[in-house]
C-alpha cells in the first residue's frame, strides 16, 4: 500500500486540492459554523466578566451602570418556606405616577442562576401605581433583586433572601 494514499483512494494532493476549490457557499457555511463553535466553546459566557457574578452585569446593563438607591421599592416574600415551583411575590414603588417623572420598569434579577433576568414590566403614568404581583420558578436558595427604573434616569433597588422549602430539582424524599 502506498503510504500517500488514504483509505478512500486520494492522495493528500487531491484532498488539498479540493479544500483550495471551495464554491464561496461552502467557505461561507464552513466558516459560519466554525465561528459559531468557537464562539459557544470559548469557556466563558461572553456577557459575564470574569470573577463577577452575572446579576451585577445584568443589574449595570440596566441601570446603564449608575448605582440605585435602596429607597422608594418593596419586595417581599412570604415569610414561610415555599415550594419552588412558584414562588409568590410581590413588588411596590412608592413613586409618583406623573407624566414628567413616573416609574419606567420594574425588573427582577435571581442573583444565582445563568440567566439572572427573570422578568420585567413596565409602566406609564396612566397606570397609576407602580405594583406587580407575581410568581416565580427558581432552582435554591438565593438572594432576588427589584431594580425600578424612574422616567429621569433614577433607579431604585430591593433584594430579599428566598429560603425554599423543597428545591424544584429536587425529589421531596432527598433523591
Amino acid at each position: 500500500m502506498n503510504w500517500r494514499k488514504r483509505v478512500d483512494g486520494r492522495t493528500c494532493g487531491e484532498i488539498l486540492a479540493r479544500v483550495a476549490t471551495l464554491s464561496r457557499r461552502e467557505f461561507i457555511l464552513g466558516s459560519g459554523m466554525a465561528a459559531a463553535f468557537l464562539a459557544r466553546f470559548d469557556g466563558a459566557p461572553a456577557s459575564a466578566a470574569p470573577g463577577r457574578a452575572a446579576w451585577l452585569d445584568a443589574m449595570d446593563k440596566i441601570t446603564g451602570g449608575a448605582k440605585p438607591t435602596a429607597d422608594k421599592i418593596k419586595l417581599t416574600f412570604p415569610s414561610t418556606p415555599v415550594s419552588s415551583e412558584s414562588v409568590p411575590f410581590k413588588i411596590s414603588v412608592n413613586h409618583p405616577m406623573a407624566p414628567g417623572n413616573y416609574v419606567k420598569a420594574i425588573h427582577v434579577l435571581a442573583t444565582e442562576t445563568p440567566q439572572p433576568e427573570a422578568m420585567s414590566f413596565d409602566f406609564s403614568p396612566e397606570c397609576g401605581s407602580a405594583d406587580v404581583a407575581g410568581r416565580l420558578k427558581l432552582e435554591h436558595d438565593q438572594e432576588v433583586v427589584a431594580i425600578a427604573i424612574l422616567s429621569t434616569g433614577e433607579s431604585f433597588i430591593s433584594q430579599s433572601r428566598v429560603e425554599l422549602a423543597v428545591p424544584c430539582c429536587e425529589a421531596p424524599d432527598g433523591h
